[in-house]
């Protein structure tokens, strides 16, 4: 066999390895924050909240990556103090035990815990493992008007009755992310940064809004939770499939 064929091959393989070595298998832990901006109906009661999670995720050899997400939604005014009902007087205060004065503070809280699926788009040769990443999943979202009162002052919002001025929501949401999520070649810098949308349809949740005193309005209310996301991801194991003509696996 001529000298320039012989060399020809030796290169194609050792190219050959080096993308395959490429194309591996991740599974490991994403922690994240993010900044939401509301619209919709929630908007009409909340403001703009603070969202921490944790995804246990895997990317295949071929870039499609599965998620199970669970996030905790925080920080966001709740501007309507008719939740509390005839409790507040017209100085937007409460008269509590011992004719102590409390100042109401109303916070958006909740949770939105669902299962994605997306794919990573390398955006170039070097790092096949990273790119430009799509992905969406459906799950569960729950939302609610947290009252920071102290109870044993406010004893109107104590036991029973703290969870009926709380306006409890929840239904179904649909989650999409768009941005770049980096496995990087030294395994020691791995994560993700890109914009999130969330979309939920709720209902209120109970019968008797004790703010009002009347039953709860049980149609169906959509919104929209939008902001950027940046995750932090630590791989947990590896698998890399050296050779495509063995099912063996190299495990670190």
């Amino acid at each position: 066999m001529k000298l320039w064929l012989k060399t020809y091959l030796v290169i194609m393989s050792l190219l050959s390895v080096k993308i395959l070595a490429s194309q591996e298998t991740f599974f490991g832990g994403t922690a994240h924050y993010m900044y939401q901006f509301l619209s919709g109906d929630v908007s009409q009661h909340y403001g703009s909240n603070n969202n921490l999670g944790f995804n246990l995720n895997v990317k295949l050899r071929n870039n499609i990556t599965l998620g199970v997400e669970g996030q905790f939604l925080f920080g966001s005014q709740y501007k309507d103090l008719s939740v509390l009902g005839n409790m507040v007087t017209s100085g937007g205060f409460i008269i509590g035990e011992d004719n102590s004065i409390e100042t109401p503070e109303l916070e958006g809280r909740g949770g939105n815990f669902f299962v994605e699926v997306g794919k990573i788009f390398p955006l170039n040769n070097k790092n096949k493992n990273s790119g430009l990443h799509i992905k969406g999943g459906v799950g569960y979202l729950f939302y609610s008007a947290y009252n920071t009162a102290d109870v044993r002052s406010v004893t109107q919002l104590s036991g029973e009755y703290f969870n009926g001025y709380n306006r409890l929501e929840s239904g179904w949401s649909v989650n999409s992310f768009l941005g770049y999520t980096l496995y990087s070649k030294s395994k020691l810098v791995n994560g993700s940064i890109g914009l999130q949308m969330i979309y939920s349809v709720t209902k209120f949740q109970g019968v008797l809004d004790y703010g009002t005193g009347l039953a709860h309005d049980q149609s169906a209310r959509s919104s929209f939770f939008i902001g950027p996301k940046i995750g932090m991801t630590v791989v947990l194991k590896r698998f890399m499939k050296q050779d495509p003509k063995s099912d063996g696996y190299f495990y670190n």
